[in-house]
């Protein structure tokens, strides 16, 4: 009898239950980036408001996961930083700092995602997120009366604000003139449907390039040196 029949028959629920924890872990993660996520937005909307048409790319670093350094960080860093929500099971000191950094701006959104200005950057620094603000138009019945969100019947000016990591995408949604939220999601990576949202497609693009354009060059040098 195989190793692998043989594990399958003490425990057939095995591979459930390893899902099931991962699962659980993954969850764990988006809601405490989640959380992180809201103090980012929140910030970003009582500073830039509406950003009227110009959509701009943020990165996001660790700059501390303690609250010693995080303290240090906050006397020398210039740009903008955020109360890092800490997972629990890093073993610091509660607390940490996040920094926020802006990287490109540009009246056509797509144009600036897939631009070589952002695309340089995001390699040089290495973020451990992308945001993207931008303004738009939101509806609740455009679906349903067969029309852009902008020529709706209750259409009305919206910003959202996203972000992508590793572990997923997020998204917050306010009325542009009031602040108002109306919407929120996350959604982990191997939920995300391909398609769904032109804008999403887009960012985990421009987000995951300089991962994929480090591993191609990592594999020419280990073929050089054969």
């Amino acid at each position: 009898m195989s190793q692998e029949h043989n594990d399958s028959q003490v425990h057939p629920e095995l591979e459930s239950i390893i899902e099931e924890a991962e699962a659980n872990l993954i969850g764990d993660i988006m809601e405490s980036v989640s959380e992180d996520f809201r103090s980012i937005e929140k910030h970003m909307w009582e500073q830039f408001g509406d950003p009227d048409g110009v959509a701009s790319a943020f990165g996001v670093t660790i700059l501390a996961d303690n609250m010693g350094d995080a303290m240090d960080k906050v006397r020398e860093t210039e740009g903008q930083v955020v109360t890092l929500n800490k997972p629990d099971d890093i073993d610091t000191d509660e607390g940490g700092l996040l920094g926020i950094e802006h990287l490109a701006s540009h009246g056509d959104m797509y144009a600036m995602l897939f631009s070589r200005e952002l695309i340089v950057k995001l390699i040089k620094n290495e973020p451990v997120g992308l945001i993207v603000r931008v303004g738009g138009f939101g509806s609740e019945v455009a679906a349903t009366e067969d029309v852009r969100p902008s020529e709706a019947s209750d259409a009305k000016d919206v910003v959202v604000t996203a972000m992508c990591t590793n572990a997923g995408v997020y998204a917050i949604i306010r009325n542009a003139k009031t602040g108002e939220l109306i919407g929120e999601s996350n959604t982990s990576y191997d939920n995300v449907k391909n398609g769904e949202s032109k804008m999403i497609d887009a960012m985990m693009a421009s987000f995951m390039a300089p991962s994929l354009m480090r591993d191609m060059f990592d594999q020419l040098k280990d073929e050089e040196s054969e």
